[in-house]
């Protein structure tokens, strides 16, 4: 059967709010009326968090303290519950990033007194990491890249995934 791929619009409403969406589909023509979408088809884009910033990052400077503990940065950092066990096993939390906005809000009331980056880590700027750090060297750097673009779990998981690319851009913008 002759396969084509197209442009599909679509429309999400929430809270009020209408998203639209554009997202290439692989269509099958059954007959001159009829096409047949397969949405697990690797062509059909992934469907994205309505919460992701795609503005440019938001810094917010913490409180930092005068200790000596080893400093702790943490990207991809969700809620913080990575640097929340390092910070239990005597680190200091420094900075989060992450694009997701409600991950970082709670992230700043695990980690009230760290500064935290709202947006993508690709656009964040090397210069502001270093000014949120107030001159303080990185111990460790925590990543908790995403996995959804490899995960067997995905069943759209595909090398070419966009995703996949992000755990070799973080050493990058750190040395």
């Amino acid at each position: 059967m002759p396969v084509s791929v197209k442009q599909r619009n679509l429309t999400i409403k929430y809270n009020s709010t209408l998203f639209p969406i554009q997202y290439p589909v692989e269509v099958e023509k059954i007959d001159s009326s009829k096409t047949k979408l397969d949405v697990w088809d690797k062509l059909f884009k992934v469907e994205e968090n309505g919460y992701y910033w795609h503005g440019e990052p938001i810094y917010k400077k913490g409180i930092h303290t005068d200790n000596k503990k080893p400093i702790i940065v943490e990207l991809f950092s969700g809620c913080g519950g990575t640097s929340l066990g390092f910070e239990m096993a005597g680190y200091h939390v420094l900075l989060g990033c992450d694009i997701h906005q409600p991950s970082i809000e709670t992230f700043s009331i695990n980690h009230p007194y760290a500064s935290t980056i709202l947006g993508d880590v690709k656009k964040v700027s090397p210069n502001n990491i270093l000014e949120l750090l107030n001159g303080r060297k990185i111990d460790v750097l925590i990543a908790g890249v995403p996995c959804q673009g490899f995960s067997l779990n995905n069943r759209k998981r595909h090398f070419g995934d966009e995703r996949n690319l992000l755990s070799s851009v973080v050493p990058m913008q750190f040395t």
